[in-house]
């Protein structure tokens, strides 16, 4: 199996991740906003799973600065890496059903304009916007609240 480089691989989901990707499974322990180390770190990569970000709505609120700065700067030095060291590696972006904000439709299909209502939504949507123009393979997952062992 190819190299997987998970950004964000000490949170929740991604010891979930590493349990199912075993040997392939290759942590990124740096910082995202460090463009340099990342792009050192995509090199032999086949795929990237991209976790890492500011995941707290009410800490956005607090220091939205902080969480655009990790989840859309942080977002874009992953594809950044990827474009330059590794352009055909597939990228999956965790994203949140928190850019649709107050959807119209339940259960809500991705066709939905999304309406960010927080700081952290925003960002979201923002680095989902930086995907959508990356020009690489990437899948963007819009995921709902989960919790579970190790949360």
């Amino acid at each position: 199996m190819e190299r997987v480089l998970v950004t964000g691989a000490a949170g929740f989901v991604g010891g979930y991740l590493r349990a199912e990707l075993g040997d392939a499974f290759v942590p990124y322990e740096g910082d995202v906003r460090d463009a340099g180390a990342l792009a050192a770190a995509v090199r032999g990569a086949g795929a990237v799973v991209h976790l890492a970000g500011e995941s707290s709505v009410a800490a956005s609120w607090e220091d939205a600065f902080r969480a655009w700065r990790v989840n859309v700067d942080g977002t874009v030095n992953v594809l950044d890496a990827v474009r330059g060291e590794q352009r055909d590696a597939r990228v999956l972006v965790a994203s949140t059903c928190e850019v649709y904000g107050n959807a119209a439709r339940i259960p809500t299909p991705e066709d939905e304009p999304v309406r960010p209502l927080s700081p952290y939504a925003a960002s979201k949507a923002a680095a989902e916007l930086a995907c959508a123009f990356s020009g690489l393979d990437v899948i963007v997952a819009r995921a709902t609240n989960h919790e579970g062992p190790g949360r």
